[in-house]
């Protein structure tokens, strides 16, 4: 500001300056110009008095000779006593009395005066020369009372008409004046004469000046003053200059003030949104690890745990480590009668119970709406079942809640192992096969899975040797779940779900097969046919004239981060004729996080191909928000887990909203999943969430049977309409 400051005041001290000098010049020039105006009026004046007293003393000689006819045409004769004028001489303009009294004021003199001026018809300054006879005899006529006699001579113009005009061209007004008598005999135009350059006029015993002063309102002529012109001018510009500068000075300064002000408030706005986004981390992180409703770790929470027994197992420990899955008989009937959050409370009770008996809370989870499980530290063999009795004895005790008295039949089902090479699903899949053996009127309320109960359950090799068998048999198929607008619940796209039709076994569930088949080498073959067998059904689509349907399909890590995937995906494109819009595929976060960098170039190059991406399961992993601004990707899909909790705490609804209106922030697609009651669905009716799926609208289904359900239920896809 002191800068600023300093610039405006040399700015105005510079600018007064060259006004100064510029003014200061001007009125140089001027006062110079006058003086050679001056010097060159004087030098004419010298030059025309000489003529006008040659002109005077032409004019009495004139009358001194007799012959001289042309004088009276010029000048006028008077001869007194009653001598009349000769025929060729002009009326006297002036009447006697005048010339009388004009003349006989003065002394008698010998020589020749000029008398006058005198107000005519003629002429404003008419003047008399005065002979000397006619002045000795006017020296009498006022004492006698006779009238004088002599020659009056009167000269209308003193100077010729052109010699005239110059002098008035150079601005200058001519005057002869009488000094004797104080008075101008002869002017040249009207006005007074300020300041005159005077000559002496020889005529005579007259003492006549001549003079010569500037007329009002002449001024130096323009041409003169060019210079000192141009020099106002170069100032005026530069002045002008100066100020517009400036001004965009300021106006740039005031900008740069008012950019730092906003700059300030953004990062004040962006260090507040960093906040939010770490408290909204911290909060996702909880949710996705914790369940709401019990506090207790949730089912992601559990497979971490169970993978770490293992790792723990795998380095040396010789323990047997347990999973139990607890589910309770008929608990349905209480959520029909008393609804789900009573449900909730009396799961809650239960779950105290439990923590009772354990050594840590951090054992207990809660993996369903009213299923638990516990994982013990490695023990014993046979430390499981006892636990489990005290579980079951300890949750069979009466509830008393809210007036009302329940009895809780809870089961427990075991899974063991020692060598810690099974997978985290697949214990729990056989605690869970385990549970479902415990039967309802048995007095033992607990199951350990064994190879009685794995009977019905196809081996983990028979498994590996039928998956060949089922790629050659055609024994996998692929069905197909709507995803639906909101209001309109028009149908956007389809998510494409594999499915294992087993010839003995029945209808498979991926996550049986799956695991097994990347660990047996054979899921990049998987994933193949799946990405065929959708990319297929979506071209059939197209061209059956829905033109805007999509079909989004799982790939496992394996198959994403091959470096090839997409020269993969464009010529399956290519061989069914389909646009890259029409195809989404889907990721897991921990196919994400494997390697970033992969993943985004990965990502990249399906783009350019129009082909989107979504984030698979969002909630249930490590819920990073870091990578959803760093990657490419189109939508996310979250977390039934996040749906299911709506219904049942408000919280859990506010934070569900919030993660919505974030994902619509980064400029992604929300898509909520698992969406299988009316209440679900209106909470989330109340959100910006863009895409609804889940058996509230319909299961899925095959091909055939998804085109005759969008026909009668009215969900035909509008050209032209966009997911």
């Amino acid at each position: 500001m002191k800068s600023l400051l300093k610039k405006h005041l040399t700015f105005l001290a510079g600018a007064v300056i060259a006004l100064t000098l510029a003014t200061l010049l001007v009125k140089i020039r001027y006062e110079l110009e006058m003086l050679r105006q001056r010097s060159d009026a004087e030098v004419e004046l010298h030059a025309t008095a000489a003529e006008v007293a040659a002109l005077l003393e032409r004019m009495a000689q004139r009358e001194e000779a007799d012959d001289a006819p042309q004088a009276a045409r010029t000048w006028h004769r008077w001869q007194p006593h009653g001598r009349g004028f000769k025929d060729s001489v002009t009326p006297i303009p002036v009447s006697m009395s005048a010339l009388l009294d004009a003349n006989g004021s003065v002394a008698p003199t010998n020589r020749w005066r000029l008398r006058g001026p005198f107000a005519t018809e003629q002429g404003r300054n008419v003047l008399a020369i005065v002979s000397p006879v006619a002045a000795a005899g006017a020296a009498t006529a006022p004492g006698t009372g006779a009238p004088g006699s002599g020659d009056w001579v009167f000269a209308d113009e003193l100077l010729p008409a052109g010699r005239l005009e110059e002098w008035l061209r150079t601005g200058f007004r001519l005057q002869l004046f009488d000094e004797s008598g104080h008075i101008a005999l002869y002017q040249s135009d009207e006005g007074a004469v300020n300041a005159p350059v005077s000559v002496t006029v020889p005529f005579g015993d007259a003492h006549l000046t001549l003079r010569a002063a500037p007329r009002a309102g002449w001024h130096v002529p323009p041409r003169y003053l060019s210079s000192c012109l141009l020099v106002l001018v170069a100032v005026a510009l530069w002045l002008t200059y100066e100020l517009r500068r400036g001004q965009i000075l300021r106006n740039a300064l005031e900008e740069a003030q008012q950019a730092e002000m906003r700059r300030r408030d953004i990062n004040q706005l962006y260090g507040n949104a960093l906040q939010s986004v770490a408290a909204l981390e911290s909060r996702l992180q909880v949710v996705s690890m914790y369940d709401a409703v019990t506090g207790l770790a949730n089912r992601t929470s559990l497979v971490h745990r169970i993978e770490s027994s293992l790792e723990s197992m795998r380095q040396g420990s010789r323990a047997t480590l347990g999973v139990m899955a607890i589910g309770f008989d008929h608990f349905h009937h209480i959520t029909n009668s008393f609804g789900a959050e009573f449900a909730s409370r009396v799961l809650v009770v239960a779950a105290e119970r439990v923590e009772f008996v354990l050594r840590s809370k951090e054992q207990l989870f809660r993996t369903g709406d009213f299923h638990l499980a516990v994982v013990p530290p490695p023990a014993e063999p046979g430390f499981c079942e006892k636990l489990a009795q005290q579980i079951v004895e300890e949750i069979q005790a009466p509830i008393s809640l809210d007036s009302h008295t329940f009895m809780l039949h809870p089961s427990v089902g075991i899974a063991e192992t020692q060598s810690g090479y099974e997978y985290a699903e697949i214990l729990l899949d056989r605690a869970n096969a385990a549970l479902g053996a415990v039967r309802h009127d048995a007095p033992v309320r607990y199951c350990l899975f064994d190879s009685a109960a794995a009977k019905d359950s196809v081996s983990r090799l028979q498994l590996e040797v039928d998956l060949n068998r089922g790629f050659d048999e055609n024994q996998f198929v692929l069905e197909y779940e709507p995803l639906v607008m909101p209001v309109t619940h028009d149908v956007a796209g389809f998510e494409a779900l594999i499915r294992w039709n087993h010839p003995t076994e029945g209808r498979i569930a991926p996550g049986r097969f799956i695991p097994i088949a990347v660990e047996a080498g054979m899921s990049h073959r998987l994933n193949n046919w799946v990405m065929r067998e959708a990319v297929r059904q979506a071209a059939v689509w197209y061209h059956m004239g829905y033109r805007e349907l999509f079909v989004n399909f799982n790939l496992s890590a394996e198959a994403f981060l091959r470096p090839q995937l997409a020269e993969e995906v464009a010529a399956v494109l290519a061989e069914f004729d389909l646009p890259g819009r029409n195809i989404v595929i889907e990721l897991t976060e921990s196919t994400l996080i494997q390697d970033i960098r992969a993943a985004a170039r990965t990502l990249g190059r399906l783009g350019e191909l129009g082909v989107g991406a979504w984030l698979d399961d969002f909630g249930t992993g490590y819920s990073s928000l870091s990578y959803l601004r760093a990657l490419p990707l189109k939508g996310v899909k979250i977390d039934r887990s996040f749906v299911e909790r709506t219904v049942i705490d408000a919280r859990d609804f506010g934070f569900l909203k919030a993660l919505i209106d974030l994902i619509s922030y980064l400029g992604m697609q929300s898509i909520a999943e698992g969406i299988e009651t009316r209440e679900q669905y209106e909470l989330l009716s109340l959100t910006t969430c863009d895409l609804y799926q889940g058996w509230h609208f319909a299961h899925s289904m095959p091909a055939a049977k998804a085109e005759r359900w969008m026909q009668e239920a009215g969900h035909v896809i509008r050209q032209g309409k966009s997911a």
